[in-house]
């Protein structure tokens, strides 16, 4: 399932159970360190992947603290040049 914002996958991880969720961390309503912090709290067991395009060692230390298993920095997929 996808969602368009991180409150709206929130209700989605809450009613799903999703066994992995992959998340960014600029969303709108509520951003991914908020996000993350919110299924701490709630103990959300799912494993949890980030793609995000802030390699601020702030985000990448919030995301280890939260039992984030990957940190993918964006561009995660280069197209060749030609």
């Amino acid at each position: 399932m996808e969602a368009d914002n991180a409150e709206d996958g929130l209700k989605i991880i809450l009613k799903e159970h999703p066994d992995i969720i992959i998340t960014d961390m600029k969303m709108p309503v509520m951003d991914g360190t908020q996000l993350l912090k919110k299924l701490e709290e709630l103990h959300i067991d799912s494993k949890i992947s980030v793609i995000s395009g802030f390699s601020d060692f702030k985000y990448t230390r919030l995301a280890i603290q939260a039992g984030v298993i990957d940190y993918i920095l964006k561009p995660a997929l280069r197209s060749p040049v030609r």
